[in-house]
């Protein structure tokens, strides 16, 4: 459900013109979870949490939300995490005890409401999945960053109270979802965009250089300090300093960094005397810190710093009514650069950009993209024009959580004695993965099973279809 409500706070980058009443619309969708304990340590607690993903495990916060004073659960244990289509979905962790529903231990499965799962000795029951009321951007950029899915223009809302706010922010997402490009537009849209912006990329810097780059040092401080030079942190006083894969910083680095946050003061490299710096920091990652921490390779400290905001861009193939504006928006970008008529897309073009899997992200499909307009001398950009790399093309979404209709189905099942419905299901699931298309690479990584293992299962349960004259195909 989508309501409008008035008095929006208009982007300071829009032109005077556009400064108006406008008007913010807001969604409704499930964002809340409330779990009970049932049975162990925990028994008879319920909790509530306010977000779209909660991980369980014994380790303390901030590795996880939920903390469980119980020996028999691993330190990172679980998640449950609501899908943007309403369900909730349920994942082992790799676990040590494992996850289980009733008698079965589970790698992941969809939960409804009253259902109840058991890690170690705690039963734990999904009391609801609630819906909350959530602002959406009026727009669907922010910055360089482009999407017209409630998803984006929820994070575009976030971002537009966030640029405002003088917090250091913490920005997670996959290789080129457009961290970068959120940094340098949480910058712009800040008090401090008359100041300098500044990039470091925390994965590219020597260990040996690391202190005197960020930090500043002072002529002979070490071999090849010919002359000084003010570092990272004083290049962006009044500004913004945006680091890069900070998760790649070394852990005797990262005490100094917390230093320099915490006192906002800097001590160049072969001196003992400090400068007082003004600086944003803007932290980006692809790599899960609460992981780093549980493996004492992140300071637990650094991090409570950083994520004074904490931003999550989705990847691309979790927004997929994104992808066809999306590619429409860049192949208009590509062709104002090169001053050009735009491409368009035929039928078949758009159905392989749907199927494809982008782990790439945005950044691929402007490369795939960019190449393909480059290269086609016509107006349009047929399928074969793409390119894609076929092992990732042709994946499907995500599966949908169970509706109410497949529940005869269920019923079915589980009205037959246990091993005959497990076969059934198994014959069900493997007859699913030949209608996906692709071959072995791709169905032995989608059931998480060996190649031979997953042979095994077609030769015993589908010896029909699927008999000792076909061992050899795909």
């Amino acid at each position: 459900m989508t309501t409008d409500h008035t008095e929006p706070t208009p982007d300071p980058h829009d032109p005077p013109e556009a400064i108006t009443r406008q008007i913010i619309p807001t969604i409704e969708r499930i964002g809340q979870l409330r779990l009970r304990f049932i049975e162990g340590p925990h028994l008879g607690q319920e909790l509530v949490f306010q977000s779209d993903t909660v991980r369980g495990g014994r380790s303390p916060s901030p590795i996880n939300e939920l903390v469980l004073a119980d020996e028999h659960v691993s330190g990172v244990h679980f998640d449950l995490t609501i899908d943007s289509a309403g369900g909730v979905l349920l994942r082992d962790l790799g676990s040590r005890n494992g996850v289980h529903l009733g008698a079965a231990r589970i790698k992941e499965a969809w939960l409804e409401p009253g259902a109840c799962f058991r890690v170690g000795a705690s039963v734990i029951e999904l009391v609801g999945a609630d819906p909350v009321t959530v602002q959406l951007s009026a727009r669907a950029r922010f910055g360089g960053l482009y999407g017209e899915s409630p998803v984006m223009r929820e994070l575009f809302a976030k971002c537009e109270r966030y640029a405002r706010m003088s917090l250091s922010a913490l920005i997670h997402g996959e290789t080129g979802t457009g961290k970068e490009l959120l940094a340098r537009a949480l910058h712009d849209h800040s008090t401090r965009a008359a100041g300098p912006y500044v990039t470091l990329n925390c994965a590219a810097i020597p260990p040996h250089l690391a202190e005197a780059q960020l930090f500043g040092h002072i002529r002979g401080a070490f071999t090849d300090a010919k002359e000084s030079a003010p570092g990272y942190f004083v290049s962006a006083d009044h500004g913004t300093l945006f680091l890069d894969e900070i998760g790649e910083l070394p852990l005797g680095l990262q005490a100094k960094l917390l230093r320099v946050l915490q006192e906002g003061e800097v001590q160049p490299v072969g001196t003992t005397k400090t400068r007082r710096v003004d600086v944003r920091v803007i932290a980006a990652t692809h790599r899960d810190l609460r992981d780093m921490i549980a493996d004492r390779a992140f300071r637990e400290d650094l991090y409570f710093r950083l994520a004074g905001i904490g931003v999550t861009i989705p990847p691309l193939r979790s927004r997929p009514s994104d992808i066809l504006p999306l590619a429409a928006h860049l192949l208009a970008r590509h062709a104002e650069e090169r001053h050009t008529a735009r491409k368009r897309l035929s039928d078949e073009a758009e159905n392989h950009l749907l199927r494809h899997r982008w782990p790439g992200n945005v950044r691929e499909l402007w490369t795939v993209l960019t190449r393909a307009a480059e290269f086609v001398e016509g107006p349009t950009i047929d399928a074969h024009d793409l390119d894609l790399d076929p092992w990732r093309a042709a994946a499907p979404p995500p599966p949908p959580p169970p509706s109410p209709e497949s529940n005869d189905s269920i019923q079915a099942l589980l009205a037959r004695p246990m091993l005959e419905a497990v076969q059934d299901f198994e014959r069900l699931y493997l007859r699913h993965l030949r209608a996906r298309g692709g071959g072995w690479r791709d169905w032995t990584q989608h059931a998480d099973l060996t190649e031979q293992g997953l042979r095994n299962k077609f030769y015993k349960l589908l010896p029909d279809e699927y008999g000792p004259k076909d061992r050899k195909k795909p």
